[in-house]
This record gives C-alpha cells, sequence and structure tokens, in this order.
C-alpha cells in the first residue's frame, strides 16, 4: 500500500469526525425546553390560586357590604365622612388583589394625598405580578375639561377623569381641589375614585378577561358604575359630596 504524502495526510486531519456535527439542529436542548414549560405551567396554576383567592375576599368585601349598608340605612343619610387608611388598604386588596408598596424613592407608601395638587398610589398586582404607580393630577384641568374629555352628558359636573388607554395618570377637578369652601375629604375621595379607575385600567392592560369590579349600590353615584365607585363605595360607604358628608 503506498504511503500518503505529508499535504494528504493533514487535509484528512482537518476533516469533521463526524458528519453529524455539520449537520445538528439548532435551538435549545430537551432539558431547557421542559424547564421552560414547567415553570409556565407552575406560573398558571400559581394565576389560578390568586384568581381563587381574590374571589373569596371579593365575596366577603360585599358581604360587608352588605352588612354596611343594611347599618347605614338606619342612620341619616348624609353622614359625616371619615377615611381610614387601613380600610382603604383592606379595600383595594379585596377589589383588585392589589397589596400597598413602596414608591420607587422609598419615600411613599401606598397612596400619598394631595400635596401641591399632585397624588400617587404604589401598589403590587397580585395579578400581573408587577408593581406599579399611579398619579392623581389636582391643578392641571378643571371639572368642564374633564366634563368635555370624559364624553359627560352636557351640563353635568365631572369631578374626576381617567383615561381608558393612558390609566397611570388621571386627573380630578382643579376649581374643586382650589376652591377653599369644598371639604379636603371630598377631594381625596375623589382622588381614591379615580385611583380606584387607574388600578383597574393597569390590571385590564395586562390581565387578559380582567373583570372590573362594580359598586354594589351605584345609586348615590348617579348611576356611575366604575371601578373606581366601587373602591370610593367599599372606603366610605357610599358617595361623598362636596361638603364631606356622605350619601348612602
Amino acid at each position: 500500500m503506498p504511503l500518503m504524502h505529508p499535504q494528504q495526510l493533514k487535509k484528512k486531519a482537518a476533516r469533521p469526525l463526524s458528519s453529524r456535527a455539520t449537520h445538528r439542529m439548532p435551538g435549545r436542548s430537551p432539558s431547557y425546553l421542559k424547564t421552560r414549560i414547567r415553570g409556565s405551567r407552575l406560573l398558571n396554576a400559581a394565576r389560578i390560586l390568586v384568581l381563587v383567592e381574590l374571589s373569596r375576599r371579593l365575596h366577603q368585601a360585599y358581604e360587608h357590604a352588605y352588612d354596611k349598608q343594611a347599618a347605614d340605612r338606619l342612620l341619616p343619610q348624609n353622614t359625616p365622612a371619615r377615611f381610614d387608611n387601613a380600610t382603604f388598604n383592606g379595600c383595594v386588596d379585596a377589589l383588585f388583589g392589589v397589596t400597598r408598596a413602596p414608591s420607587n424613592d422609598g419615600k411613599n407608601v401606598g397612596l400619598t394625598p394631595l400635596s401641591s395638587g399632585i397624588g400617587s398610589y404604589t401598589g403590587f398586582s397580585l395579578l400581573t405580578l408587577s408593581k406599579f404607580t399611579i398619579y392623581t393630577d389636582g391643578r392641571s384641568k378643571d371639572s368642564k375639561q374633564l366634563a368635555i374629555e370624559g364624553g359627560a352628558t352636557p351640563g353635568k359636573t365631572a369631578f374626576g377623569y381617567t383615561p381608558p388607554n393612558a390609566p397611570y395618570l388621571n386627573w380630578i377637578a382643579s376649581d374643586y381641589v382650589q376652591n377653599p369652601s369644598v371639604s379636603p375629604i371630598f377631594n381625596l375621595a375623589n382622588q381614591i375614585h379615580e385611583t380606584g379607575n387607574s388600578i383597574a385600567g393597569v390590571i385590564a392592560q395586562k390581565f387578559h378577561g380582567y373583570v372590573r369590579p362594580k359598586p354594589l349600590n351605584p345609586g348615590p353615584f348617579e348611576g356611575d358604575t366604575d371601578s373606581g365607585a366601587a373602591l370610593e363605595e367599599c372606603v366610605f360607604g357610599g358617595a361623598v359630596l362636596p361638603g364631606g358628608t356622605v350619601r348612602h
């Protein structure tokens, strides 16, 4: 058998040992894909558990609201409005599945009432598993502007407005915020109302099929059935009026 030339030996050594290496399909390994699938299933299972827990809390909140409405019928219809931060946090948790969270600078937690016309709320959604911050502007737009932007019936006053497609910033009427004859708790109630609309909007953007909470009794809100009315009803027991009383 003839000996191979040195150049031929180099060419043969440079050839791949197996043709399989040159035809290997690109992509992730089977173990990686199994891990991703398992993680996705666990996340879906966690969300189902969250929905079950939210349903339970919402049922409890509605039972509490019915009991509260029954008690309110025995009281004068316009009672002084009172705000309790623990009640507010409980209502946000029960209605939306959101817990309070610290702001990015760590200075504020949960609801921050208006200061110089600006307020905020920072929370964490158990449905979207994400943190968010909502801002309320009470100095830029008056009730007439908000009525136009919100498409209100001509002649009807708008105390606040939350854009459906941009829920991270809402407005409450600056002419009421700046009016010294208007009760401060009325403006706080408006901020809470629009915060409720914003929270529902933020969740709806990220969680497909989300059902927004509605008030049990929309009568005091003159037919308003949005999520803001549901939150205001839960916190105050009805609609807060400019004079600082609650219409049940």
